[in-house]
């Protein structure tokens, strides 16, 4: 009877080392699987925040390339200004000379008879009209390619604040995902301690 007992205690010994080592194999299992995970977090974490590094570099380019524009920008406009005075100023000049010139005009066809002088203050009335005439053509061409260059800069100016908007938007979702991650990464440390 003492046998059989000892046999039996051996047999429950048995069973629980048994127990023991399936409880500790599961643990090991289990480790094994969080500190896969904690990895995977980390990877996850490395690249989201070398992410929002490149999200906050992109944005500060963005920055500088619409200052740069803005400055573009200003130095366009102050030239079309400048050019646009210049022909209202050759637009005077043309408008008092016009005058000039339909007086001679009708001056000249009454005092033929008087002389060449009347004639050749004429011509040469006309012929300053004529080159007055030529330099407006030629500033209002100036202006209108001023124009074009400050739309051109305008339209590109517009694209870089979209790309800064998108790259904030990234910016704030890359940095809502890295504080949920953290905060997985904490809870699964405090699980694990």
């Amino acid at each position: 009877a003492d046998f059989a007992a000892f046999q039996a205690a051996i047999e429950a010994h048995r069973e629980q080392i048994g127990a023991r080592k399936v409880e500790a194999d599961k643990e090991q299992v289990r480790k094994e699987k969080m500190e896969l995970e904690l990895r995977q977090l980390r990877e996850v974490l490395e690249e989201r925040q070398t992410a929002l590094r490149e999200a906050a570099a992109g944005i500060q380019n963005s920055g500088e390339s619409i200052s740069r524009l803005e400055h573009l920008l200003r130095d366009e406009r102050s030239r079309t200004d400048k050019k646009s005075k210049e022909r209202d100023v050759l637009l005077t000049k043309v408008g008092k000379q016009t005058a000039q010139s339909e007086d001679l005009a009708f001056t000249a066809s009454q005092l033929v008879k008087e002389g060449g002088d009347r004639a050749v203050t004429l011509k040469m009335r006309e012929d300053e009209l004529s080159a007055h005439r030529r330099e407006i053509a030629r500033i209002n061409e100036q202006i209108d390619g001023l124009s074009r260059r400050a739309n051109g800069i305008e339209v590109k100016q517009h694209s870089l604040e979209i790309e800064r908007t998108e790259y904030k938007r990234t910016l704030n979702g890359l940095d809502l995902k890295l504080k949920e991650a953290q905060r997985l990464h904490d809870v699964d440390r405090k699980a694990k301690e």
